[in-house]
């Protein structure tokens, strides 16, 4: 999709698509979002948003770890509790953004202690959610 200029709209649109790399680049300034929404793609880990309004609050390698972590069977609360620990707060970023709704719903689904765990400045998901 690189150099459509005339290209518009949110990058929400791709969420849970089985992506594995995404080049967006030199799209002019009329698409726009959060690198977040991408959260529901759990395979990508190229992302080329060179020249667009896109934000990219984490990158993208590690917001592909951090979902892996989130997806799977491996992460401990005790582990995620700890004070300054990344994978808490990405939840809390991912948390922020409607479209990740259902993926979020999933990960506390089958981690019930994420929902009830604070972030480190004390907030509970559900406050943060519904903010």
């Amino acid at each position: 999709l690189s150099y459509c200029n005339q290209l518009t709209g949110d990058i929400e649109v791709f969420k849970g698509m089985p992506l594995t790399s995404l080049v967006l680049q030199c799209l002019g300034y009329n698409l726009r979002g959060n690198t977040l929404a991408l959260a529901g793609c759990p395979d990508l880990t190229e992302l080329n948003i060179r020249d667009t309004k896109i934000v990219v609050p984490i990158p993208i390698e590690d917001q592909h770890a951090i979902v892996q972590e989130l997806s799977g069977d491996a992460l401990a609360q005790d582990t995620y509790e700890m004070r300054g620990n990344k994978t808490k707060s990405a939840f809390f970023q991912f948390i922020t953004l409607d479209s990740n709704a259902s993926l979020v719903q999933r990960w506390v689904k089958a981690k019930p202690w994420l929902a009830e765990s604070p972030s480190d400045d004390n907030n509970i998901p559900v406050q943060v959610a519904s903010s």
